[in-house]
């Protein structure tokens, strides 16, 4: 569900494109040119829909698209809108200072797709699943969730945690009664600090880096630190 690889395609001479780059990479993605997860087309929409043509052949394994225009004003998630364009898009608006623009059912709604919710909430759904329950969220304009374990979540608009199973469209944990299920992911962090760090630094640090990938912080269970910080 969350990426890492994202493929910058523009032409050679244009400087935001590789502005846009740079601010990726120093808050760590990685700019690829092969096999992206995601791909960002610095072009009119009209010539990155014939430039994506080819990508294009089912909504569960197509790569994130997102078109923005030549001078960076504008961010527009093509493909997968719903499934983490739309937050990938906020994030190189905000790098890039750009207006972003959303077109998905739910986002004209004002409020989260259900696979919106899971990346907030450190959680998996299959896609048929959410399929099922974006028709309903958008039918109803809110989705109530049944959470089994003591699991943190953050509740956004359009999500309502219920205690009784039997009125929830979803579960949290484990299938109850072959309702819809969003399965808990185990997140990790990976740090690389010097050894006279204040813990302080370290902790906002962890703290915000999950902020700018809208993960709640937390659902953080895990920080990885090299071995050598051991000593």
């Amino acid at each position: 569900m969350y990426v890492s690889r994202i493929q910058i395609v523009s032409d050679p001479s244009n400087v935001v494109a590789k502005s846009l780059a740079k601010s990726l990479e120093d808050i760590g993605y990685y700019i690829v040119q092969h096999h992206p997860e995601v791909y960002i087309y610095f072009y009119p929409i009209g010539i990155t829909v014939r430039k994506i043509a080819g990508l294009i052949k089912d909504k569960v394994t197509d790569p994130v698209v997102i078109s923005v225009t030549d001078d960076g004003s504008y961010v527009i998630p093509l493909i997968k809108e719903h499934r983490g364009g739309s937050i990938i898009g906020e994030i190189i608006a905000d790098l890039m200072g750009s207006q972003l623009i959303l077109t998905s059912r739910t986002s004209q709604l004002g409020i989260y797709s259900v696979e919106e919710f899971a990346w907030i909430n450190g959680l998996s759904i299959d896609s048929k699943q959410s399929d099922i329950l974006n028709m309903k969220l958008v039918r109803n304009g809110k989705l109530k969730i049944y959470l089994q374990d003591r699991l943190d979540l953050k509740v956004i608009e359009g999500f309502e945690l219920v205690e009784n199973s039997d009125e929830a469209d979803a579960c949290v944990g484990e299938e109850v009664n072959g309702k819809p299920l969003l399965r808990p992911l185990h997140l990790a962090l990976g740090i690389g600090y010097a050894r006279n760090v204040p813990f302080e630094v370290l902790y906002f640090s962890a703290i915000n880096t999950l902020k700018s990938i809208h993960v709640y912080e937390k659902r953080l269970e895990f920080i990885v630190t090299p071995e050598i910080k051991k000593r």
